[in-house]
């Protein structure tokens, strides 16, 4: 009897200790359970994250593309600007010596090419404007007042 009660008690130690583990591996299968959940839902906000990025940098490449070429358009502006101011102060240095040769009464040319109006401005390839009704051509400096030429060279 006494290893009868020996055994029955080991027998419900033993038992205690399985329901013990039973727990315990229940415990830790549950709490693997939840970590891979957590798994799952961390690697699907991952996912979701990279996805956002992924849309942000191509928006961004997108934006550098458009600012790039809006650039370009600015610089070949900017060059446009650069020529055109330079043959504004050419053509103004030119209408300058102009206005000097005239102030000191040698003849100042226009090259005037017939115009369908009479008050069109026609430009001169040297930056000087100037409208049919500006230049008197019968009156020019060196003309007589009659429109003809005088002769330079006397006849021997």
């Amino acid at each position: 009897m006494w290893r009868d009660a020996r055994s029955s008690e080991e027998r419900d130690i033993a038992r205690g200790k399985e329901e013990e583990l039973f727990d315990t591996l229940a415990a830790k299968e549950e709490d693997l359970t939840n970590t891979n959940e957590g798994y799952v839902y961390l690697t699907d906000q991952l996912n979701e994250v990279k996805e956002e990025f992924e849309e942000k940098v191509d928006e961004c490449e997108r934006m550098i593309e458009n600012l790039t070429d809006q650039n370009k358009k600015l610089l070949d502006e900017g060059i446009k600007l650069r020529q055109d101011l330079g043959e504004a102060r050419r053509k103004l240095a030119e209408a300058e010596k102009a206005v000097q040769r005239a102030e000191q009464g040698l003849p100042v040319t226009f090259r005037v090419s017939r115009t369908d109006s009479k008050d069109a401005a026609v430009p001169d390839p040297r930056g000087i404007t100037a409208s049919p009704a500006d230049v008197d051509l019968e009156e020019s400096p060196g003309k007589g007042k009659d429109g003809v030429y005088p002769e330079d060279f006397e006849d021997e």
